[in-house]
C-alpha cells in the first residue's frame, strides 16, 4: 500500500530541498520556483533525488508526494491501495463565483488543496466549506457534489491516482441524469500525466 500526502512548503530565494523517495507532484503557489535547474511553471512531476528550488524573493509551492510513507509535515495523508501500472495526475479546477461541479464519481482516488475562494463539498461524509489553504480527499467512485463560493473565482489543485484507461482523458462521469442539462462552468487544466508504477 502507498500513501499519498501533501503539505505547502515556502523557499527563500536561494534555498533548496531534495525530494525523497516516490513520485511527486508539485504546484508554484507564487514566486520563481525551479525544478532539477529549470523553471517550474505551475505544476510539474519529480522524482526522487530532484532538487526543487527557489530563485529571486523565493517560491511557494503545494507538494503532493505518493510514496511507502507519508511526508513528515503531511497536511493530509490518504492510503493508495492500487497497484501496478497507474497514472499520476495533476490538474487545477477554477470555477467562477456560484459554480456548481454537479453530483459526480471520479475513477480514482486523491487529496485536492484549495488555493482561493470557498468551496462547499457536499458528500455522504457531510458538506464541509473549505477554505483556502485546505485540502480534502476523495475517494474513488465516491459521489460528491461541489458549489463554489459567490465572491471571486475559487480553484483547486488536486493529485489523483487513477486507473491506466484514463491516461490523457477526464476522469469524472457525473452520475444524476436530471443534472445532464445543466451548464459546466468549471474548467480545467491538466498539468501532467505521469505514468508510474506502485
Amino acid at each position: 500500500m502507498s500513501i499519498l500526502s501533501v503539505t505547502r512548503r515556502a523557499l527563500a530565494g536561494g534555498e533548496s530541498i531534495k525530494l525523497g523517495p516516490g513520485h511527486h507532484a508539485i504546484y508554484v503557489v507564487a514566486g520563481d520556483g525551479r525544478l532539477a535547474g529549470d523553471a517550474l511553471r505551475d505544476g510539474a512531476y519529480g522524482m526522487a533525488g530532484d532538487v526543487v528550488s527557489a530563485a529571486g524573493h523565493g517560491a511557494e509551492f503545494v507538494l503532493f508526494r505518493l510514496a511507502d510513507d507519508a511526508l513528515e509535515d503531511a497536511l493530509l495523508t490518504m492510503p493508495i491501495t492500487s497497484t501496478g501500472e497507474v497514472v499520476f495526475r495533476l490538474d487545477q479546477i477554477s470555477f467562477p463565483p456560484g459554480a456548481i461541479a454537479y453530483t459526480h464519481v471520479h475513477a480514482g482516488p486523491g487529496i485536492r488543496y484549495l488555493l482561493q475562494g470557498s468551496l462547499e463539498v457536499a458528500s455522504d461524509h457531510g458538506a464541509p466549506v473549505m477554505g483556502p489553504g485546505e485540502p480534502w480527499v476523495e475517494e474513488a467512485n465516491s459521489a460528491v457534489r461541489a458549489t463554489a463560493g459567490d465572491t471571486g473565482e475559487t480553484a483547486f489543485v488536486r493529485a489523483s491516482v487513477l486507473p491506466l484507461e484514463y491516461l490523457g482523458k477526464p476522469s469524472i462521469r457525473y452520475t444524476d441524469p436530471a443534472e445532464d442539462d445543466l451548464p459546466r462552468l468549471q474548467t480545467n487544466t491538466r498539468f501532467f500525466d505521469q505514468v508510474i508504477s506502485l
